[in-house]
């Protein structure tokens, strides 16, 4: 049964009598097409080399304290978000010994992934700075509404 501004439609008809019977069936038929088309959306969409970079600068600039780990909320899971703060506090404390506050803008390099299965992706990244490099390794996983990382490293 759908109420739909004060009229109310059930499978025996429309019980107020104003002709509203076409648009009101016209409704019900599209919300079913609606709700049958997204239960058929089983396919992940495909996750672009330029999505793991951009997400592979928001971990590396997290860990180097230059981005609010709040802002990764969206791209990893719970548990992830608690390992990066534990990975800039040790690094930020490893800052204050050597007295280094230089920002480093790192520039992403070649994405390597391999996919296990149509929904998990298993990625690298390698990260270069002006003095060094390093690889930034993730498990991306899709969820009800994008791709989201499960697991990630800073190497």
């Amino acid at each position: 049964m759908v109420v739909l501004y004060n009229i109310t439609y059930s499978s025996g008809g429309i019980h107020n009598n104003n002709g509203v019977e076409r648009v009101v069936m016209a409704l019900v038929t599209s919300l079913n097409k609606f709700s049958s088309a997204k239960e058929e959306q089983t396919q992940p969409p495909p996750l672009l080399d330029g999505q793991v970079r951009s997400l592979a600068i928001k971990i590396y600039e997290t860990v180097h304290g230059i981005r609010p780990t709040g802002q990764l909320a969206r791209y990893v899971s719970p548990h992830i978000i608690n390992q990066l703060e534990i990975q800039r506090a040790l690094r930020t404390e490893r800052a204050t010994y050597y007295s280094k506050n230089l920002r480093v803008v790192p520039i992403p390099g070649r994405v390597t992934r391999s996919e296990t299965t149509p929904s998990k992706i298993y990625c690298v990244v390698i990260m270069h700075t002006a003095t060094r490099s390093c690889a930034i390794t993730m498990c991306l996983e899709f969820f009800r509404f994008g791709w989201r990382a499960t697991d990630v490293s800073l190497l």
